[in-house]
């Protein structure tokens, strides 16, 4: 088991949870829930640990890659004006 601190609701059969609450759930639960940024790592101690590392995570440490908006462009911006 470990302890997560929610940043988000959690809902779901048998549990709830409300924002800045702290859970105890499964590692493989709490790995989700703080890779998909739904809540952030606590310590023994009840302090929060912004980052948990996984072995799946194979980019750079700050590494972040820009992804350009979908939808239509403004006019004039595909002729450069």
């Amino acid at each position: 088991m470990a302890k997560v601190r929610m940043k988000t609701t959690l809902a779901g059969p048998g549990r709830a949870a409300s924002p800045g609450q702290i859970i105890d759930v499964p590692a493989d639960e709490a790995r989700a829930l703080v890779g998909g940024g739904y809540a952030e790592a606590v310590t023994e101690a009840g302090e929060s640990q912004a980052v948990i590392e996984t072995a799946d995570d194979k980019r750079p440490a700050g590494a972040e890659q820009a992804v350009a908006p979908k939808g239509k462009r403004a006019k004039g911006a595909a002729a450069g004006k």
